[in-house]
């Protein structure tokens, strides 16, 4: 038999034993808890009612004692009507053995009320996505506070119940960031009985956005129109 030749399994078979992936999952846990503080913590109102959520300076200390480096590989800058600005980042966590992953984070500077200024935008956006980069590489994909901690805009609802024009900016700027097209969303929103999004109801606004943020970005982030 040629020493060269390829052997290939019929199925794809897992890196490390069981072991080593309970043993790398207990790991985590065992610091999660060992070094998170009170202050590491943020409760945040859910559609399944308020639950803690673990912020950033919780996810800095993992990428320190698991000796993380952290680089970001992409920023963009989105102006659009109003005065809206939407900052999109891409980071890479990378491992000392060399493994790595990719997390993306989005931000609008109409998500927050008081505190809507470009530093802020753009800060909350990178956060986002090194926290997402350190979560799936260690974290098991876990979610962070910054991920979901997205305030309401000023006016959260119109006079009939639907969402406002700012929350539909806010809808379409995450969508954007997972890669999602106009058609992706129209089919999702279409699961909760709605044709287009100027329809959708506040009670199923948070819904609809924990469903988008669920979804994994693609690598190529496509261009979207609304």
């Amino acid at each position: 038999m040629d020493e060269h030749a390829i052997v290939k399994s019929g199925i794809v078979m897992p890196a490390v034993t069981s072991d080593e992936a309970v043993a790398a999952f207990q790991a985590y846990q065992d610091l999660a808890k060992k070094i998170t503080l009170k202050e590491d913590i943020q409760m945040i109102k859910t559609s399944q009612g308020a639950r803690p959520f673990k912020k950033k300076s919780f996810w800095r200390k993992v990428q320190r004692y698991f000796n993380l480096s952290v680089e970001i590989t992409e920023e963009r800058k989105e102006e659009h009507g109003d005065g809206e600005i939407v900052y999109h980042f891409k980071a890479r966590a990378i491992a000392p053995n060399g493994a790595f992953m990719d997390g993306t984070g989005s931000c609008s500077s109409m998500e927050k009320e008081y505190e809507n200024t470009e530093h802020n935008t753009r800060a909350t956006a990178e956060t986002r996505a090194k926290n997402r980069a350190i979560s799936d590489l260690v974290a098991f994909g876990e979610v962070s506070a910054e991920e979901v901690m997205q305030g309401e805009p000023t006016k959260t609802t119109s006079s009939d119940g639907k969402i406002s024009e700012k929350q539909r900016k806010r809808l379409f700027a995450i969508s954007k960031s997972k890669g999602l097209t106009e058609d992706d969303v129209k089919n999702l929103i279409k699961g909760y009985g709605y044709e287009k999004t100027a329809d959708i109801n506040w009670k199923d606004y948070d819904k609809i956005i924990e469903e988008i943020e669920a979804v994994e970005a693609t690598e190529e982030q496509t261009e979207m129109q609304y």
